[in-house]
């Protein structure tokens, strides 16, 4: 179910709209059917307020920046720093490990279809740039979180603040995993093989609680076929990159530091 308000001058229009999960309807089910689109008529209203343009106006001014949840990110971010730096520098193996007995010598190095994984890792943390940009200008002002957040706005939700605190913290934390990804391919170290396919998964995992989230909000749902366009490029990258990771011979021949 989503609602879709505009207004123009002194005209207000309320457009409701939902989306059924199958194309047709059982006989046997109709009564159960107009039930619940019955039920779901019943729920629906609206509330409406007015503020001045003296009150617009002071709210604006007592807009600032929201220190809670800068602090919240600060310490996540250099906790996750951190944490990333201690594997970085103890994930070097006592000595490096002897290369396959079935992979020639000109497969050692970053070449072949490597050379395309390396482009990807070094624009991955980029990928992430404009997510929590995003998230920081909707959350870091006191103004638009409140908005969002506070039950007497008529924007609030109750699932806004864990949707955004989530894509927050899931972003940067995404964002650290990519930049130490980046350390552990060029130091060629054989624990990248691992992480590159556990960032994989986490990223699966993150994309679909994210999109569970954000569905919870009517105004920010997206369409089913929207979302699962959305993650259909995550699982094609794992289903390639996993497998290629595990069992390439040019990957065991380079990544053994």
């Amino acid at each position: 179910m989503r609602d879709e308000p505009s207004g123009s001058g002194s005209t207000l229009q309320l457009r409701y709209s939902y989306e059924a999960l199958k194309d047709r309807v059982d006989v046997a089910d109709i009564e159960k059917f107009n039930e619940a689109i019955s039920k779901a008529k019943d729920t629906l209203g609206y509330t409406l307020r007015y503020q001045t343009p003296e009150q617009v106006k002071k709210a604006s001014s007592l807009s600032t920046f929201n220190w809670a949840v800068a602090a919240s990110a600060f310490c996540f971010f250099a906790t996750a720093s951190f944490l990333s730096y201690r594997y970085f520098r103890h994930s070097k193996l006592p000595q490096q490990l002897p290369p396959p007995v079935d992979s020639p010598a000109r497969l050692n190095g970053i070449g072949g279809w490597l050379v395309l994984l390396a482009i990807g890792q070094v624009l991955l943390p980029l990928r992430f740039a404009k997510p929590i940009w995003d998230v920081v200008a909707a959350t870091m002002n006191t103004s638009s979180w409140r908005s969002l957040t506070d039950p007497i706005e008529s924007s609030y939700n109750a699932w806004w603040a864990p949707a955004l605190l989530f894509e927050l913290f899931f972003n940067v934390g995404a964002f650290l995993f990519a930049v130490l990804l980046v350390g552990l391919f060029f130091t060629k170290k054989a624990a990248w093989r691992r992480a590159f396919a556990l960032f994989l998964i986490f990223f699966f995992l993150g994309a679909v609680l994210d999109t569970v989230l954000v569905d919870r909000v009517p105004s920010a749902a997206e369409p089913v076929l929207t979302s699962v366009a959305e993650l259909a490029p995550i699982v094609l990258a794992a289903a390639i990159g996993i497998p290629y990771v595990s069992f390439s011979k040019r990957v065991k021949a380079t990544f053994r530091y």
